[in-house]
């Protein structure tokens, strides 16, 4: 779902307060966390919550060098994300 800049900035604020600053940085503390904190609607909470654990994993790169095609591939097989986010990544 398309998520405004001011939203986003909202949302990282509040990943911040909840779970400090390693929320940010280290995609464990998310693949961690209880989706009902992230206060944001409950699927698009599962699929971050989803998304971390899958970067903490190496199953998912988000760095430069991966290929856009199999990245966005990688992302749109989590439910909640589809090709509008993939390619905004």
């Amino acid at each position: 779902q398309q998520v405004s800049v001011a939203a986003a900035t909202r949302l990282a604020a509040r990943l911040l307060e909840r779970h400090g600053p390693s929320a940010l940085a280290d995609p464990a503390v998310l693949a961690a966390a209880d989706p009902a904190t992230l206060g944001v609607p409950r699927r698009r909470a599962a699929a971050i919550v989803e998304l971390a654990a899958r970067v903490a994993a190496g199953r998912i790169e988000l760095q430069a060098g991966v290929a856009p095609a199999a990245l966005a591939a990688s992302l749109c097989a989590i439910d909640g994300i589809g090709p509008w986010t993939a390619g905004y990544v």
